[in-house]
């Protein structure tokens, strides 16, 4: 018998959303057509398959099983019981529906997060105990590498900054005031002495000026003062009768060694005496361009030498420029517990290197 085609007036039908093939043991009544093509003709479709699955051959079909695990089952390898006649196809759609809702249901997914979240909240404390405990560790290491290494370098540093010399704890005790002043009293009277035979052109400092002048006539002029018909010795003692001196301060530094006590002395002064860079400067305006080459003093005549000597004359006449030098005598000194028997020494190689300070 051959399959009648329901007419629904309208040639141009959705394929998904055809309405059932009519089959020959059951034709349904024919509709008319609806001029809704839309919701409504689905919503009629679904109610229409869900009164054919209640019925009363649905009510005694069983669902047949599938093996989701299995790919080939997928294709309806494991189908169990067969469908014969006008129900094939809606027991096939109808099963199919059924089985898939009948499917084990999954695991709740809030129990699974649930237990990620305990695990990685274990974690966590776990790996914050571990690194608390490696960095006390690390921590402490550290500072002992730090120990270890702080006294190797302070050791090595004390070695190699030791020396012979008496430490803080082995000095003996430093002498009364009253021995100190004893000292710094005779160390300002020789200062003076020196100062004033210095001054009055009886010390062998004097030789110091006179060099000191000569350097400075070379330097300024290009030639000594005897080459311009002048003494070095002359303007020294010159400079030395025009300067003074004022004593500033004093100390002593004493320490009783046996039945005494010895030690150093300072007497700082100040000292004033004329510039001799002035005098130069003043007797360079009457040589030949202001400088002599080597040789050419020798080429100076009787007449440009009495002019200089005049120059000289007037200037050393007159109030000089003044230079003020601050200096130091040193000395050793030794005396007696009381502070009587003082005696004193001057250092000089170093007072020697003062007075070219002071004569230049």
């Amino acid at each position: 018998m051959a399959l009648r085609r329901s007419h629904s007036g309208d040639e141009n039908i959705d394929p998904f959303n055809a309405p059932d093939p009519v089959m020959p043991s059951e034709e349904p009544e024919r509709e008319d057509p609806d001029p809704d093509d839309g919701i409504a003709r689905i919503k009629r479709r679904d109610e229409r398959r869900r009164g054919n699955m209640s019925g009363a051959a649905s009510n005694s079909y069983q669902p047949p099983t599938y093996n989701h695990d299995d790919a080939s089952s997928a294709h309806g390898s494991s189908w169990q019981g067969a469908s014969t006649g006008t129900n094939a196809g809606a027991e096939n759609a109808s099963s199919h529906h059924r089985h898939r809702s009948k499917r084990a249901p999954r695991a709740p997914r809030t129990h699974r997060s649930e237990r990620n979240t305990s695990s990685r909240t274990t974690s966590c404390a776990i790996y914050l105990i571990i690194f608390i405990l490696l960095s006390g560790a690390i921590a402490s290491g550290a500072g002992m590498l730090l120990s270890s290494c702080s006294a190797a370098v302070g050791g090595f540093f004390e070695g190699l900054f030791e020396d012979d010399s008496p430490r803080y704890e082995d000095i003996e005790p430093s002498a009364p005031r009253e021995v100190e002043d004893a000292v710094v009293s005779a160390v300002q009277t020789e200062t003076k002495l020196q100062l004033d035979a210095l001054i009055a052109g009886e010390s062998d400092g004097v030789s110091r000026f006179e060099q000191g002048a000569t350097d400075i006539f070379q330097s300024y002029c290009g030639a000594t003062p005897e080459e311009l018909g002048l003494s070095a010795h002359e303007i020294a003692i010159w400079q030395l009768s025009h300067a003074s001196y004022d004593l500033s301060s004093a100390h002593a530094y004493l320490s009783q060694i046996g039945e005494g006590y010895e030690g150093t002395a300072n007497v700082y002064f100040d000292f004033t005496a004329p510039d001799i860079t002035a005098l130069v400067f003043e007797l360079s305006a009457h040589l030949p361009n202001g400088y002599l080459e080597p040789g050419e003093a020798d080429e100076l005549t009787p007449e440009s030498l009495q002019e200089i000597r005049a120059a000289y004359d007037a200037y050393t006449a007159g109030e000089p420029e003044y230079e003020e030098r601050f200096s130091v005598m040193n000395f050793e000194a030794a005396t007696d517990l009381e502070g009587g028997n003082c005696a004193i020494a001057l250092d000089t190689e170093a007072w020697n290197t003062e007075l070219d300070w002071l004569a230049m």
